[in-house]
């Protein structure tokens, strides 16, 4: 299996390293790596997907004493 840290261009896990986790190249491992990418990935997943069930619940009542709409 390949790693995964393998398959990303140097200069970039270089950057991602030093400005988004702040930590040296030479100390990133694999399990680093995949760490902080399924941590990001399930934070943005949280942050765009709204919870529409709590939204409906909030926002959108109905008077069910009307029987009919005229």
């Amino acid at each position: 299996m390949i790693p995964a840290i393998s398959t990303i261009n140097r200069r970039l896990l270089k950057n991602f390293c030093e400005l988004e986790l702040k930590l040296p190249l030479e100390q990133m491992t694999n399990e680093k790596f995949i760490s902080a990418i399924s941590q990001i990935l399930s934070s943005m997943m949280n942050d765009q997907i709204p919870n529409m069930h709590a939204i409906m619940s909030q926002h959108f009542k109905m008077d069910l004493r009307q029987k009919d709409v005229s």
